[in-house]
């Protein structure tokens, strides 16, 4: 998993001290390292290139159409994220059926 942010370096910087979360990805491409935003190619084709990923073999997840786009025609299967009700999607996405659920029918909690 890899992640593209749209953040200066301030910011990143902030987001890095106060996450672990940002562990669980393969690499980051910041926009302020690149000097472009996911309004541009160049976030996705340093992505693509320091990993040695193929766009048509990548599942780009965002919640702007904007970035959907560029993404697309790059030749990504995209998911727009609005929320909850677009986890389904990104499982699809990803060749992950439907999520375990527990015998009962109740939505398993974390």
């Amino acid at each position: 998993m890899f992640l593209l942010s749209d953040h200066c370096e301030e910011w990143a910087r902030g987001i890095k001290q106060r996450h672990a979360f940002l562990s669980v990805f393969k690499d980051v491409v910041w926009s302020y390292e690149v000097g472009a935003t996911k309004r541009d190619r160049r976030p996705f084709e340093v992505l693509l290139s320091r990993n040695q990923l193929q766009a048509d073999a990548c599942l780009f997840v965002d919640d702007l159409d904007r970035n959907i786009a560029i993404a697309q025609r790059m030749g990504m299967k995209t998911v727009h994220f609005a929320g909850a009700q677009s986890i389904q999607e990104i499982y699809s996405g990803i060749g992950i059926g439907q999520p375990c659920a527990p015998a009962n029918g109740a939505p398993r909690r974390r």
